[in-house]
């Protein structure tokens, strides 16, 4: 019998609990034992603890076309965990009550936070709480608006080993419905174009007939679903708190990059994205443009820098002038968001 590595797997809810037991509900169906799922509420408005501890207890139905009614899990064991700002007092349980609880497909740790801390310390919060209390030889950050192929995690597990000098690992993502359809590819990998500052999602809205069907290392991988091994986190750090959302996955997998860690996509993983059912509207317009002139001034380099700038202003600032404006999207908050965003990306700096 092989006997596979623990892995944590550490899931960010904030206001989306439907999604959220969807998730839980396929990952507790996966083909694979050792793992303990430490779920993060970034202090919902939503009653989703109140959701979380019904599917728990077995009494919220849950739906999904990927798999029939609840029918194979009847109750999960739950830790509920009080995290708060001061990190040193984030986890008020002893070692002993953590460690002797089941770690597999019948326990729940949950982390409400006590304030929205984004998707990059949301997830380092979770990341901290493993380390401290598992010795997992790996990390999965899993978006929760994603449902697993039953054996999405073995098959990362198998590949990663194959690659002793990969520190991060991905899957084969498609849409979970695009036009009716969950055969077509989101993510193959990610492609960075550090010239323009553009990341390029591998196979983004093609049909899947194979074409992707080759292991590949790649410039980095999309954090819904991010495998790191245990050494990676220990040499580079956790995700950057300062980027708040979006560009955290990437500054991390490039961080790993410079020191000699390579980023691999495994295609015989697949997992389904409902995608864009967490952040939208202002605040994408502003995290986005913003991290992605904190991304390119921290890792580009000045020729890079420069030829970014020109593409920017002369050319990406009135396509996206363009989109919010004469196509309907306009509206003024939003306008006021992207343009705080390129101000805030020239002018402040990030604090690590």
């Amino acid at each position: 019998m092989v006997m596979y590595p623990h892995v944590s797997i550490i899931i960010l809810n904030w206001n989306n609990w439907r999604c959220t037991l969807e998730c839980l509900e396929s990952l507790y169906r996966i083909d694979y034992d050792n793992f303990s799922v430490i779920l993060v509420d970034n202090h919902s408005s939503d009653d989703s603890i109140t959701h979380i501890e019904r599917y728990c207890t077995g009494e919220e139905q849950i739906f999904s076309k990927f798999f029939p009614v609840r029918t194979l899990i009847n109750k999960i064991n739950l830790t509920k965990i009080q995290g708060e700002s001061n990190v040193n007092h984030i986890y008020p349980l002893s070692f002993h009550e953590v460690n002797g609880t089941p770690s597999s497909k019948n326990h729940l740790l949950l982390i409400e936070n006590d304030r929205n801390y984004g998707f990059a310390e949301g997830n380092n919060i979770g990341i901290r709480f493993a380390l401290e209390y598992f010795s997992s030889e790996y990390f999965l950050l899993l978006n929760n608006d994603t449902i697993q192929d039953p054996k999405f995690l073995k098959n990362l597990i198998e590949g990663i080993l194959k690659y002793p000098l990969a520190g991060f690992a991905g899957p084969k993502i498609y849409y979970y419905d695009y036009n009716g359809r969950s055969d077509i590819i989101n993510h193959a990998g990610v492609m960075l174009n550090m010239w323009i500052g553009i990341s390029i999602h591998r196979g983004d809205k093609t049909l899947d007939i194979g074409q992707y069907n080759q292991i590949k290392e790649v410039d980095s991988l999309t954090g819904a679903c991010l495998l790191v091994r245990r050494d990676v986190i220990k040499k580079i750090g956790l995700l950057n708190p300062d980027y708040f959302l979006y560009w955290e996955e990437t500054d991390w997998c490039i961080r790993g990059h410079h020191i000699g860690f390579s980023c691999v996509y495994l295609p015989s993983s697949k997992i389904w994205h409902h995608l864009g059912s967490s952040a939208q509207g202002l605040t994408y317009q502003y995290y986005y443009t913003r991290n992605r002139f904190w991304f390119i001034r921290k890792h580009a380099t000045i020729p890079q820098i420069i030829t970014f700038l020109f593409f920017f202003f002369f050319m990406d600032l009135w396509y996206n002038l363009f989109r919010l404006i004469l196509l309907g999207k306009f509206h003024k908050n939003t306008l006021f968001a992207f343009f705080e965003g390129i101000y805030d990306g020239i002018s402040r700096k990030s604090l690590n």
